[in-house]
């Protein structure tokens, strides 16, 4: 179809140049004809008069002969440019016909490297199409793959009610007296030759206001609610280490039954990465009720009170908080001891909820090896990296001997 095209376009070129040749020679043949009829009227001139007519005296003839062949002169030579113009305009014709006819098989010729051209532009252009189709198919299954992987990882990052209820909710307890309610941790339950030893840390301000209520509770033991799945029972236990200085104390709960749920306590060399804007949890039973959670973060790593540094968070507590677990909130492990808070005023003085202290762990864990409790510290992550190393097994009671129990 381009071919044809081209083909008629030069065909069109010839016939433009045809028909401007013609034109001048119509030209030329009236200027003929006009010359043909000159030559008539003289040669009627010349021709003898009748006879009725007067004859010319010879002078006036001679006069007039040599008039007309002036003029027939002057025919004659523009009848001989006449016959050199249609010389010239054949000689035109015959190289426009030529050149027409070069122009038109270049344009055929071009209009063949410009379809070749086209065709191998088009195929080019189907090449790439085909090839962005593949891309797309493959960017489309790609980003799926993605979006299954995203929602994968926000399934697994989004917190899970029950995970999250059995590593901080649960090992949380309650510590009541005749007036006294606070908080506390069940942070290991061992087992021994009769039974399970299990031990709760907590506030000592909590324990001596309860002991303070009525001094018969020490004999008969301090009343410790523990929350299960769904339900809830009381046990007794007995203040076995206290620290008035750090506002520490340990429990240890009566009879030899086992606990299920105890706190994941962090590595002693891992509290030194917690830093402020850290997430956490604060989990306690405020003002008597079942252990509720709260979010936040660290707010500060100094916070010094009469000799001790606390760490400060911002996730809303308040009274009956006291003993309760403070909890990374990435990994769920229990980071420090929540001890007090902020009040403005000395009358009526307002509690400052997100304002809370804490005792950190690093605090805890001297603590408890100088009162003899270093069984319930965990091991540190280097000590376990060097037993791996070892190709050492580890007893259970060993690696994670205040949570084995879980």
């Amino acid at each position: 179809m381009k071919r044809t095209l081209c083909e008629v376009a030069a065909a069109g070129a010839v016939l433009f140049v045809l028909v401007g040749l013609h034109a001048e020679i119509d030209g030329l043949r009236r200027s003929d004809e006009q010359r043909t009829a000159d030559i008539a009227r003289l040669e009627t001139s010349m021709r003898p008069e009748s006879e009725a007519t007067p004859v010319a005296t010879r002078d006036d003839y001679g006069n007039e002969v040599r008039n007309q062949a002036q003029r027939l002169g002057v025919l004659h030579d523009g009848y001989n440019e006449l016959l050199a113009q249609v010389a010239k305009l054949e000689r035109n014709l015959e190289e426009g016909t030529r050149s027409a006819s070069r122009n038109a098989s270049d344009a055929i010729l071009k209009s063949t490297a410009l379809s070749k051209s086209v065709e191998a532009t088009q195929q080019q252009l189907n090449e790439a199409k085909e090839h962005l189709a593949d891309q797309r198919e493959t960017i489309d299954r790609r980003l799926q793959e993605y979006r299954n992987l995203i929602t994968t990882m926000q399934t697994e990052l989004r917190p899970q009610p029950e995970a999250l209820s059995s590593a901080m909710l649960r090992p949380t307890v309650q510590l009541t007296g005749d007036e006294t309610v606070g908080s506390g941790v069940v942070v290991a339950s061992i087992a021994r030759d009769k039974g399970y030893d299990t031990f709760v840390l907590t506030a000592y301000h909590v324990v001596r206001n309860i002991l303070a209520d009525d001094p018969a509770i020490e004999k008969r033991g301090i009343t410790v609610t523990l929350f299960g799945s769904g339900s809830k029972m009381d046990r007794l236990c007995d203040l076995v280490a206290k620290s008035p200085k750090l506002d520490l104390a340990l429990c240890k709960l009566r009879g030899g039954e086992r606990v299920d749920t105890v706190a994941r306590m962090i590595a002693p060399d891992e509290v030194e990465n917690v830093k402020i804007w850290h997430p956490i949890y604060a989990v306690g039973c405020p003002l008597g009720n079942d252990p509720i959670p709260t979010g936040g973060f660290v707010s500060s790593l100094a916070s010094e009170v009469r000799g001790t540094s606390y760490w400060m968070v911002n996730a809303p507590t308040y009274y009956g908080n006291s003993g309760g677990g403070i909890y990374c909130g990435e990994r769920r492990e229990l980071v420090a001891v929540f001890s007090k808070i902020y009040t403005h005023g000395s009358g009526r003085p307002v509690v400052i909820p997100h304002m809370g202290l804490c005792v950190p762990m690093n605090l805890v864990y001297p603590w408890l090896e100088q009162e003899g409790y270093a069984f319930l510290i965990p091991p540190s992550t280097r000590d376990l990296a060097k037993a791996a190393s070892s190709d050492r097994s580890i007893a259970p009671e060993a690696a994670a001997a205040p949570s084995a129990p879980r």
